[in-house]
């Protein structure tokens, strides 16, 4: 029974150095495993955030063209409708020249 108490101890020893390194080990590996994951989650954060960016842009550009060409129509159909009430209305005090 006292060889068995050198042993009990050393295996007690043993048991806590495993328990000791295990709980050192064990929180860098799940912190590089979160490490990881923020990193993937940031890249994808970042793609969405340039297709979003690319899209407005698009159509934004869009847009302006849009308006653009719709004053244009509607300046000529104004000089068609002012050019029909200068004929049609009598000149005197119409206000169109």
């Amino acid at each position: 029974m006292e060889n068995l108490t050198p042993v009990i101890n050393l295996v007690t020893l043993g048991a806590v150095l495993v328990t000791i390194v295990i709980s050192i080990r064990k929180p860098n590996e799940d912190q590089n495993s979160r490490i990881i994951s923020l990193e993937n989650n940031l890249t994808n954060y970042t793609k969405h955030l340039i297709e979003i960016r690319d899209d407005f842009k698009f159509l934004k550009e869009n847009d302006l063209k849009h308006i653009e060409l719709e004053l244009r129509d509607m300046s000529i159909e104004m000089a068609e409708i002012k050019t029909i009430l200068k004929e049609r209305l009598p000149n005197k005090g119409n206000g169109f020249k």
